[in-house]
């Protein structure tokens, strides 16, 4: 946890002038600290968490025995696993996708146009040019899946279920290798994508 905590750290620090600072507007997310995180709580009675097996087990068996043995963890110290169960999730993934695409398509719009603007890698081009394809009809639906899904959770599983927290791998599959040509030119690799981002695009919504 400290090593993760850390990590975070490094990585998380707001840049004014970055595409992703913008989108929070004003200044920002706020800044990273790490307060509390050696003051963690040595027991877990109380604490309720939410698994969607059949969503969960959908992995690589490293990733799948990785999370039973951080629940069997959590269970010992008093944490109690509740099965759920969350509906339309292709549905879900897939506007989830449609959003990062749109986004990266109105962050990137006036590069991606100006050919006098220094070229963008291939792969971005490739993901702004999917994202400026999308109709209105097709960004709005997918909002509207997003809206549903943030209800659903939030009334059905979490107030109705008095969940904590929802648990699942962070990705579907382990680290893959990366091609060598992907290190000069970029790589664009839309399945294996998906499956990274499988699990971990619920929390994202």
């Amino acid at each position: 946890v400290r090593d993760a905590a850390l990590a975070f750290a490094a990585i998380a620090p707001t840049k004014p002038d970055h595409h992703y600072t913008r989108l929070y507007g004003g200044l920002g997310p706020p800044e990273p600290h790490l307060r509390g995180v050696t003051a963690a709580p040595t027991r877990l009675d109380g604490v309720r968490l939410g698994i969607f097996k059949a969503h969960a087990h959908d992995a690589d068996q490293g990733a799948v025995d990785a999370l039973t043995a951080g629940l069997e963890l959590l269970e010992s110290l008093g944490a109690v696993v509740v099965e759920i169960a969350i509906p339309n999730l292709h549905a879900l993934s897939l506007a989830h996708g449609m959003k990062i695409s749109t986004e990266f398509a109105l962050g990137f719009d006036k590069l991606y146009h100006d050919a006098s603007a220094p070229a963008l890698e291939a792969n971005t081009r490739l993901t702004v040019g999917l994202g400026s394809s999308m109709t209105a009809l097709e960004v709005l639906a997918g909002e509207q899946l997003r809206g549903w899904a943030f209800d659903y959770v939030t009334k059905e599983l979490f107030a109705k279920l008095r969940l904590t927290a929802i648990v699942g791998p962070t990705t579907g599959i382990l680290a893959p290798r990366i091609p060598p040509g992907a290190l000069e030119t970029g790589e664009y690799n839309a399945a294996l994508v998906l499956k990274l981002m499988r699990h971990i695009f619920l929390a994202n919504l």
